[in-house]
């Protein structure tokens, strides 16, 4: 599985958002990440896992600049099909900062997915560029098929 069509099917949804405010004039990918962390703390439990994959994108659209940094970790840094993961997109535009995916599977406290129901995230990209992405964020609710994720902080370089 790619990141590709993970990461990205979100990449395209605030693309899509972008763009029904005007065309997007530019999209580049910043960097692609293989190295890195995730420390997180789901169901009262933390974990650090290591980068699978990651990259980092910047879409422009007139004059609105986002951009997402979507990643894959797992607890040792690969990933061959249904073993435990963590995936996220966190998009910034101007100050305005979301956590568009954060999904885990088999995590230290079970299954949970963000939605915008029931839960809701902060977070803050504190540097992206070509050599690292730097991010954080704190959760509250309920995750949809299990643990919530309470808080996340990671790091991604190429």
């Amino acid at each position: 599985m790619s990141l590709t069509s993970v990461g990205f099917r979100s990449l395209a949804l605030t693309a899509v958002l972008v763009v029904a405010v005007q065309p997007a004039t530019a999209q580049t990918t910043i960097a692609n990440y293989t190295k890195g962390q995730v420390t997180f703390t789901q169901g009262g439990k933390t974990a650090t896992w290591t980068l699978w994959q990651g990259s980092a994108d910047r879409m422009v659209a007139g004059e609105q600049t986002v951009t997402q940094v979507s990643a894959i970790y797992t607890p040792n840094g690969k990933f061959t099909g249904p073993e435990p993961n963590l995936r996220t997109t966190v998009s910034r535009m101007g100050d305005y900062v979301e956590v568009v995916v954060l999904a885990v599977q088999k995590g230290p406290g079970g299954n949970g997915t963000l939605r915008i129901r029931g839960a809701s995230c902060t977070a803050t990209l504190a540097r992206v560029d070509s050599t690292r992405a730097v991010g954080s964020g704190t959760c509250t609710g309920t995750f949809e098929g299990g643990g919530t994720v309470t808080k996340f902080s990671f790091t991604a370089k190429p």
